[in-house]
């Protein structure tokens, strides 16, 4: 059974099979029937961190494309963590970052302040200023104190 579960009308795949979920722009996920009756009043907000929201933020949730998403990213991170087929890594992980150049831009420009220090790290590292695989330098950047 499918675990999709819409945290304001509690309706699952199993009660409502052709429930689909939608995510907004802070990340959290309502059914679709849930973000009608929240625009219906007008504007609406996130009835989980109350984020002010449009209608247009909102995308249908794909998981088995995030879930491969999610597997690629591991695979690379431990291919490169362990120096396990590097060169053939950084050449998927290449073919990713063309393939996707558009979502990644505009993800980028949604990007927590906060977040802006580790992509300089990432960058320095890139062009060889940084560590040889980067997670223990990137890692360092991310821990609080630093």
């Amino acid at each position: 059974m499918d675990k999709q579960k819409c945290p304001e009308c509690k309706a699952t795949k199993y009660t409502n099979p052709s429930l689909k979920m939608m995510v907004n722009a802070c990340g959290h996920a309502l059914c679709e029937n849930c973000v009608d009756i929240l625009f219906s009043r007008g504007s609406g907000a996130c009835p989980q961190c109350k984020t002010p929201l449009r209608r247009g933020q909102f995308r249908f949730q794909i998981l088995a494309e995030y879930n491969n998403y999610l597997e690629f990213v591991e695979s690379a991170v431990f291919n490169l963590a362990n120096e396990i087929d590097v060169e053939a890594t950084k050449r998927s992980v290449e073919e990713f970052k063309k393939a996707h150049a558009d979502a990644i831009k505009s993800n980028r420009l949604r990007r927590r302040p906060e977040l802006a220090a580790l992509d300089n790290v990432i960058e320095s590292e890139a062009s060889g200023s940084g560590r040889s695989n980067g997670v223990e330098t990137a890692a360092a950047a991310a821990a609080p104190g630093t």
